[in-house]
């Protein structure tokens, strides 16, 4: 039976690529979106072999999740990866990750190959602390603060009355579902927090007023824009010497973003309490639609006061102001004609949420007719959307809205039918004749992500060969030693280098030289097993890594594959060969050390005859 990773995420997009690092480390994915269930599971099951766990869960929170961890794993040096979606969340964890027994802290946008390399670096008795924060993190985010504080501006967010009448019936309807004492949709401005509504919070305002103008939990739900849960304040590296909780005016907090059809985090929608909170992971999803409802609901106060002055400024541009109801039915032609031309795909809702019109842009993303399409309410478009989606459990989670009121919508979504396409799904409440309608936009993004998979790709890849490169053999060699001490199964290094290069590049230039590299590295595959792996080791040097192979078969591989073919080069240039040295790892020596032992061995593999020692 496989040995198992434990991942425990709420988010089910992180989850998903935790399961795809697991498999990469042939480990059996196991996954909970609840820390208190992933408790469950280590007293079922036992101490898992890698733990992925994220800061922020329901009921039991990920670090004392840790801490179980390493209670029930003992002296075992098993991986203990932790996630964050703010910069203050992993900086506190990263201050006391000796003491948390955390082994690396990541955000969530973080390329998988950091999270492999962190499991087999960790499995392979690497030290490896918990990292630090790439700059450009702190750039990204400094860019999205000034556009948010933007977007807070525009929709009037960041004066006036102190109590938003719109919004105090959602605080209390979150109140009331979840039992809490306190709720609140709070915003950041640059120096404080502003209260937009509030209730149950009035004896803290009075008693810590300047402790409430910071109201950290607020700014972690915003810098990081997605759901923050602090079961329990008091035991948080983050929160826990902050005054409301040292002077027990809170406790427990889960907030989640109140996110513009932009994609602008503007505040957060969260319940509060003096004692821990509990809260499971779909009931932090009925919060996350209370907080789209919110956005709805501003986001709509702000078209209504300008759907008028807009439409009468448009008739005009057009024409039509003061024309006749033939003129203003031309104007909707032209306008209808403009919409149809789009390449964002574009869904107009009534007032009831059934569709009234699309572009042919809307349709053809969606792989429906028109006809159909139009037919259809918004659950119903919900459901056959989340039948092409790769993720459709995410998709549902991020874009369900409760009944009734206006809502903002924002998610990317990728579709794995009729063809692989991601697109961004944005929507907001729109002023109508018959009422508050809703407007969905689809815009395509499949281009920008393909180029992000490109780009990581590169990072691990040699351009010249399209073998990995030496940081890719690095983390497969990681990976392949991990498994076979796991299994009792041995592994071995052949080490491969390309003679007479040199000479030949400066007699008939680089291209004649490359061309070599291409033949060898071709040579070295096609005599490789399906599960070997061949990397570009070094300007002239290749590496293939053998796993379940012993010394014998490695010495075997190495003479079939330098052999092959033998590369002479071009008939008026000067020789060329392939040299080998192959070793097995022994139990007592890491990697290092047995490729040290290859390198020593290729020096005496170098002289002519000799080209495959062990």
């Amino acid at each position: 039976m496989k040995p198992y990773c434990l991942i425990a995420q709420t988010d089910l997009r992180l989850a998903a690529r935790c399961r795809r690092v697991a498999a990469s480390e042939w480990l059996e994915p196991i996954c909970t979106r609840d820390g208190a269930g992933a408790l469950r599971l280590l007293k079922e099951r036992g101490a898992p072999l890698v733990l992925i766990a994220d800061v922020s869960l329901p009921r039991v929170d990920g670090l004392a999740l840790v801490r179980e961890f390493r209670r029930i794993a003992g002296g075992a040096p098993a991986p203990a990866l932790v996630t964050a979606a703010s910069a203050g969340l992993r900086s506190a964890v990263r201050e006391h990750a000796g003491e948390l027994g955390v082994t690396a802290v990541f955000p969530w946008s973080a390329p998988i190959a950091q999270f492999t390399e962190a499991i087999s670096r960790a499995m392979d008795g690497a030290s490896a602390g918990p990292g630090e924060e790439p700059a450009r993190l702190a750039e990204e985010s400094t860019r999205r603060e000034r556009q948010r504080l933007i977007r807070v501006e525009r929709l009037g967010l960041a004066g006036g009355l102190p109590h938003d009448e719109l919004l105090e019936p959602l605080v209390a309807e979150a109140m009331k579902a979840f039992g809490a004492a306190m709720g609140m949709v709070s915003v950041p401005l640059q120096d404080s927090v502003w209260f937009r509504a509030q209730r149950g919070m009035e004896a803290a305002m009075e008693e810590s007023r300047e402790a409430m103008r910071s109201w950290p939990f607020c700014r972690e739900v915003v810098e990081g824009g997605e759901p923050l849960v602090v079961p329990d304040a008091a035991a948080h590296p983050l929160f826990a010497r902050h005054a409301l909780v040292t002077e027990g005016h809170v406790r427990g907090y889960a907030g989640v973003p109140v996110v513009a059809a932009s994609g602008e985090v503007l505040g957060a929608l969260a319940i509060a309490d003096t004692k821990p909170l509990e809260i499971g992971p779909e009931e932090l999803d009925v919060l996350a639609g209370l907080a789209r409802r919110a956005a709805g609901e501003l986001e709509a106060r702000r078209s209504a006061g300008d759907a008028i002055a807009g439409a009468d400024q448009l008739g005009a541009a057009l024409g039509a102001d003061g024309e006749s109801q033939e003129g203003v039915m031309a104007t909707l032609a032209t306008l209808q004609a403009s919409v149809a031309g789009l390449d964002t795909g574009l869904i107009f809702f009534d007032s009831s949420r059934r569709i009234v019109h699309t572009n042919e842009a809307a349709e053809e993303m969606l792989g429906i007719g028109a006809s159909s399409l139009r037919s259809m309410t918004r659950d119903e478009l919900l459901a056959h959307t989340a039948a092409l989606a790769a993720e459709p459990d995410d998709f549902l989670r991020r874009v369900r809205a409760p009944e009734g009121g206006p809502f903002t919508e924002c998610a990317e979504l990728e579709l794995a039918r009729p063809r692989r396409r991601v697109l961004r799904w944005s929507g907001r409440p729109l002023e109508l004749p018959s009422g508050l309608g809703h407007l969905t936009a689809l815009t395509e993004m499949t281009a920008e992500s393909e180029l992000a998979e490109e780009r990581e790709s590169r990072a691990v890849t040699d351009p010249l060969t399209g073998l990995l490169n030496r940081r890719g053999g690095i983390e497969t060699i990681r990976r392949e030693v991990a498994l076979a001490t796991r299994a009792g199964e041995p592994v071995s290094f052949v080490l491969f280098e390309v003679e007479g290069l040199k000479r030949l590049n400066m007699d008939l230039g680089h291209a004649a030289g490359d061309r070599v590299l291409r033949e060898a590295a071709a040579s070295l595959t096609q005599e490789a097993r399906a599960c070997d792996l061949v990397a570009r080791w070094a300007g002239t040097a290749f590496l293939s890594v053998l796993p379940c192979c012993g010394i014998d078969g490695a010495h075997a591989y190495a003479e079939r594959a330098a052999h092959r073919e033998p590369l002479d080069g071009p008939e008026d240039g000067p020789p060329v060969a392939i040299a080998a040295a192959a070793v097995e790892l022994r139990k007592d020596e890491t990697w290092e050390q047995a490729l040290a032992r290859a390198e020593a061995q290729l020096a005496v593999a170098r002289a002519p005859g000799n080209r495959a020692a062990g």
